[in-house]
């Protein structure tokens, strides 16, 4: 890893005109107290027929024109890919990832982050708290939550050890896909009540546009890469196992997509979204040929007893 670059900040772009890419990279040029070969911005353009933004290299943002690593990804329109594809090209000791349509809300935003995780080096993921836009164009002030990949920034180190990726198939719903798989790893945390985004309410985006249809295509897209996941951390003898299913499971049980859902239906989900489920069998399965319910491996049955313990001690 490059120690000479802090931060890499990764932007899928979807060839939007300059209007629109304007505040995001306008607010990063904006930095102060900061020095600009500390960070690195990537933008990866992931549609068909790619068309470079002109503004980022005709001196409309001269601070950090020469900071722009401008790339594009084998596989197109996915979102997924285009993350991944900027990821593998950065070289920053901490990954931070933006959308091209929001933007930084403050001008001392990235000297925060930097001098925090200078500060904290032992730390895997900083969480921090993000403004979300309304409809009416106010604000409310969230926590970047473990399935949010806005208002935190990753240990580059972290990712790379423990083999994390983001999804190279699925459309929608792949930030969550990478999340699980970050928390999944059991990172240590540091949350910090700074605001450090602004996720602009698009009236033209996918999830509007789409409606219930996207909800429906998120639930279906997140019980899949629990699945991958899954599938991926039973092959890593280092990963926390234990730990990651009763967290995966715990995710699954707790979204609002899934809401109000046992654990055990939740389970289930899964194999409703990926019956197949092929890895699931031979040592791993409980018994052959068992219908889908009975067909959950020891470790996931050990994770949905202890989380229903701890469960109905809480609600106690």
């Amino acid at each position: 890893m490059n120690s000479d670059i802090k931060l890499s900040i990764i932007v899928p772009y979807h060839n939007e005109i300059d209007e629109v890419i304007f505040p995001l990279f306008n607010s990063i040029n904006n930095q102060i107290d900061i020095n600009f070969n500390d960070i690195e911005i990537i933008v990866s353009n992931n549609c068909e027929t790619p068309v470079p933004p002109k503004s980022l290299f005709d001196g409309t943002f001269p601070n950090i024109q020469s900071r722009i690593k401008y790339v594009t990804p084998i596989i197109k329109n996915i979102s997924g890919a285009s993350r991944q594809c900027g990821v593998d090209k950065s070289v920053g000791e901490y990954l931070m990832f933006c959308d091209d349509d929001d933007y930084l809300p403050t001008i001392d935003v990235l000297h925060h982050i930097i001098g925090i995780a200078s500060q904290h080096k032992d730390i895997d993921v900083f969480r921090f708290y993000e403004n979300i836009q309304n409809e009416d164009l106010s604000f409310r002030k969230v926590f970047s939550r473990d399935v949010l990949i806005h208002g935190k920034i990753f240990s580059s180190n972290f990712i790379k050890k423990n083999k994390i990726t983001f999804s190279n198939t699925l459309d929608v719903a792949e930030d969550n896909y990478y999340c699980n798989h970050v928390f999944a790893y059991k990172p240590k945390i540091l949350d910090y009540d700074k605001i450090i985004y602004v996720f602009r309410y698009n009236p033209n985006s996918v999830s509007r546009k789409l409606g219930d249809k996207f909800t429906l295509m998120c639930q279906k897209n997140i019980c899949i890469g629990i699945s991958d996941i899954m599938k991926k951390i039973m092959a890593d003898e280092n990963a926390p196992q234990e730990y990651a299913f009763r967290y995966l499971l715990r995710v699954l049980s707790e979204t609002t997509l899934v809401e109000n859902l046992s654990l055990h239906t939740a389970a289930n989900l899964i194999f409703t979204y990926d019956p197949n489920f092929k890895w699931l069998n031979g040592k791993y399965s409980t018994t052959s040929g068992a219908d889908a319910q009975s067909r959950v491996i020891p470790f996931v049955q050990k994770a949905l007893l202890i989380t229903a313990e701890e469960s109905s001690k809480h609600n106690d």
